[in-house]
């Protein structure tokens, strides 16, 4: 016997008992054949699951941009009247030996990032000789800074008039706090919609014991007739009121 065919016989016989053993293995199982997937179906499932493992790495790596959200829209300074300091039902006295008198309160607004103006007016309404819609203006004041609806209302005090650097006569008068983003040169708001105010009655009198609370009205017609920032003046000083 040549050394070629014993080679095949012994590999004619490995291959017998390989047989053999998977043969003993299924019936071990069983008997159940079907226990052994085909390589068909072992290929089947390897490209199902890696394509799962693919989709799955796919969405870990997705990047998302961040959503974009518009700036909300600024508002009009709203001074809050119930936050008014001195209470704006409250008649102020004011005397000779009257050094000073604060104001405060509070306001509420979306400023977009810029502050709040605010200036005092001594009686709104009546037009100076320069036309302007008051008798005298006490401007500026420490800005309060920038905030949002979301804040609510912001307090501020720490205003004062001076009574002996702005002066009025013996009578009475008021005091109008006006709010805005911007104040133009004549101390009236630059955006006439951009504004709100508060208003307190003034009483000037030489001593507590010498005072009339008599008060006489304007001198326009009515309230609505009055000079206002909020209309422009004619050349010759006058105002149409609203």
């Amino acid at each position: 016997m040549s050394k070629e065919h014993r080679r095949e016989i012994r590999a004619s016989r490995a291959l017998t008992s390989v047989s053999e053993r998977s043969g003993d293995l299924r019936r071990g199982l069983g008997g159940d054949t079907k226990a052994f997937p085909t390589a068909a179906v072992v290929h089947a499932l390897a490209h199902s699951s890696l394509l799962t493992l693919l989709a799955m790495m796919s969405s870990a790596c997705l990047v998302l941009s961040p959503p974009e959200y518009d700036a909300p829209e600024r508002t009009p300074p709203m001074l809050m009247a119930a936050d008014a300091y001195p209470d704006l039902r409250q008649t102020i006295y004011v005397y000779d030996d009257t050094s000073r008198v604060e104001f405060g309160g509070s306001v509420i607004s979306e400023d977009s990032q810029q502050p709040v103006e605010l200036a005092i007016y001594l009686d709104y309404g009546q037009r100076n000789a320069a036309g302007r819609p008051y008798r005298t203006a006490i401007y500026p004041f420490k800005p309060i800074p920038p905030g949002t609806m979301a804040d609510g209302a912001r307090k501020f005090s720490g205003m004062f008039w001076h009574p002996s650097d702005h002066t009025v006569p013996l009578g009475c008068h008021t005091v109008t706090l006006m709010a805005s983003h911007r104040f133009g040169p004549d101390v009236c708001p630059q955006e006439p919609t951009d504004a709100s105010y508060l208003v307190w009655q003034v009483i000037r009198c030489a001593s507590s014991s010498d005072c009339n609370d008599f008060c006489e009205p304007p001198p326009c017609d009515t309230v609505q007739g009055c000079a206002s920032c909020l209309t422009p003046s004619n050349p010759d000083g006058s105002g149409e009121g609203q």
